[in-house]
């Protein structure tokens, strides 16, 4: 575990510098120690689930992935792996495999309001409205204070057709401090 500390040590001091070089070099001692941790200890989920953070960081998303699979090895329902896998799924247009994911963390951990954000956006570029907006009024239901989610339940309405609904939501959205 001293390899782990030592490497998210390294990982926030490369993530605090501004120097490329520096934050490079930063980067290279933070994944010798976690790979260090991670074969001393490999049902230690932080030395994978921070080789991920930093794979994603230096824009391999393929590497980030396979670390944050390696660390659900060490612990299945971790929530910050499963959360990323899910984020990547989204940004890459495999919604259906984020929609897995975000199911998932939701089933370990219901009150989760962003990954009801999430999944109501998934929906929402799925092109499946109804379930978009099923999302977005369970978020609204626990925290009715995010405007986030009036975002997305206007976005829903808005592409079904529904601008009265859409209206009401979006304006308020911007009540609530949300930013167009």
């Amino acid at each position: 575990r001293a390899h782990a500390a030592l490497g998210s040590e390294y990982r926030v001091k490369a993530e605090q510098s501004t120097n490329p070089q520096e934050k490079a070099e930063l980067y290279d001692k933070a994944i010798k120690e976690y790979t260090i941790g991670g074969t001393i200890l490999p049902k230690y989920v932080e030395p994978f689930y921070n080789l991920g953070v930093i794979a994603f960081a230096q824009n391999d998303t393929m590497k980030a992935l396979d670390y944050y699979m390696k660390s659900l090895d060490a612990v299945p329902f971790y929530r910050n792996s499963l959360h990323n896998i899910a984020v990547i799924y989204l940004y890459q247009g495999k919604i259906d495999s984020s929609i897995t994911y975000l199911n998932r963390i939701l089933g370990q951990y219901p009150n989760d309001n962003e990954e009801l954000i999430n999944l109501s956006y998934a929906y929402l570029v799925k092109k499946d409205y109804p379930k978009a907006m099923q999302y977005a009024q369970m978020g609204i239901e626990r925290q009715p204070d995010v405007p986030v989610h009036y975002r997305n339940l206007a976005a829903a309405y808005s592409a079904a057709g529904d601008t009265m609904n859409a209206r009401l939501n979006w304006e308020k959205f911007l009540s609530l401090g949300g930013k167009p």
